[in-house]
């Protein structure tokens, strides 16, 4: 009977000199398992940041922004023509009319020289100074530029120059991220970059994207229809017709 207890007590004691080494074990491998979990947060903390262009929406992805770009008209004059054509003439007042509106510099004519239409081109240049003053313009204040085109045998275009302010976005048709490989909640590099570049090219005027426009004019007749209708106590509201109201309920039958 005395034998087992011994034996126990051999066993305790072994367990008591085994506790610090499995201690020592546990908190190696708790060690190691921070660590590694902080390596992993470390690797996907950029992807997860806003420094990842595929986390940020497309409009800071996107973003338009104003420069000032040359709007250009070509005109096409034959080595043979004696000025421009009627076409010629109604696409260059409608540039003309946009000018007015957005034009931020003086009007330029870039004429060709040493190409088979180089002669023709300069005469044609009378017709173009004719249009400005046609259209409201000084022909006197139209600055011309001589450019070489270096083939004899070209026909290189008259080009009416002006700058304007436009709203630009960065060159669409980016497919560098065409497809997320990691499955994240996420866009692909080019998604509403058409979008945008469509909606900077509807902006009749690019400023309305930083500054609100003022108020127009008040319709002043029906202004004072509207207040001599209430001054004799009849209602201001228009009035709807009985062939109108039936034309409105018939919608959806």
């Amino acid at each position: 009977m005395v034998q087992p207890v011994t034996q126990q007590a051999s066993g305790a004691r072994a367990s008591a000199r085994n506790a610090p080494v499995k201690a020592v074990i546990r908190a190696g491998l708790a060690g190691t398992a921070l660590l590694a979990l902080a390596a992993c947060q470390t690797v996907n903390k950029p992807a997860m940041g806003t420094h990842d262009p595929r986390f940020l929406n497309y409009e800071e992805r996107h973003a338009l922004s104003l420069q000032q770009q040359e709007h250009t008209l070509p005109l096409l004059v034959g080595a043979h023509a004696h000025g421009l054509t009627s076409g010629d003439v109604t696409a260059l007042e409608g540039f003309l009319q946009t000018y007015q509106f957005r034009g931020e510099s003086s009007l330029r004519v870039r004429v060709p020289s040493g190409s088979a239409n180089a002669h023709a081109a300069r005469r044609a240049l009378g017709d173009v100074h004719d249009v400005v003053a046609r259209s409201g313009g000084n022909p006197g204040r139209v600055r011309v530029e001589h450019y070489e085109v270096g083939d004899p045998n070209a026909h290189a275009p008259i080009v009416m120059v002006y700058d304007r302010l436009e709203a630009v976005t960065n060159q669409c048709g980016d497919w560098r991220d065409p497809m997320n490989p990691a499955l994240e909640q996420s866009d692909y590099f080019n998604f509403g970059c058409a979008t945008q570049a469509n909606f900077a090219a509807m902006l009749e005027d690019p400023r309305d994207l930083v500054r609100p426009r003022g108020l127009g004019y008040p319709d002043a007749g029906r202004r004072a229809e509207v207040l001599s209708t209430y001054r004799t106590g009849q209602p201001t509201a228009t009035q709807t017709s009985s062939e109108q109201e039936a034309g409105i309920s018939e919608v959806g039958n």
